[in-house]
């Protein structure tokens, strides 16, 4: 499993999406949290998987919920000075606020 590293923007939408869907019917933000947790785990094994995107990111869409989760993949044989790792930039809905999270990529 690649490493991982969640920008602290990037947390941060994650806690405010929990929050929001906690407030949902019962359940909602539980089911929501496994969701992007699941997610973040899928990444990590098969971080190629995502959509590849013109900025060099890539994103992978939350099952069942419109959120994505944006990330970057470095990988050391191609940048030496870092390790293997999957960075998430973003954790946006799908229609708000299109691409805002792209002066966050390295």
């Amino acid at each position: 499993m690649m490493p991982f590293e969640l920008l602290p923007e990037a947390a941060l939408e994650i806690r405010e999406g929990i929050e929001y869907f906690d407030k949902e019917p019962p359940g909602k933000g539980v089911e929501f949290r496994e969701a992007v947790y699941e997610t973040i785990a899928f990444l990590r094994r098969f971080p190629k998987i995502g959509r590849a995107r013109s900025c060099g990111a890539r994103t992978r869409r939350v099952s069942g919920f419109e959120y994505m989760i944006a990330y970057e993949i470095f990988d050391s044989f191609i940048y030496v000075d870092r390790p293997n790792e999957v960075i998430v930039v973003a954790f946006a809905h799908d229609h708000r606020k299109p691409g805002y999270w792209k002066k966050r990529l390295k």
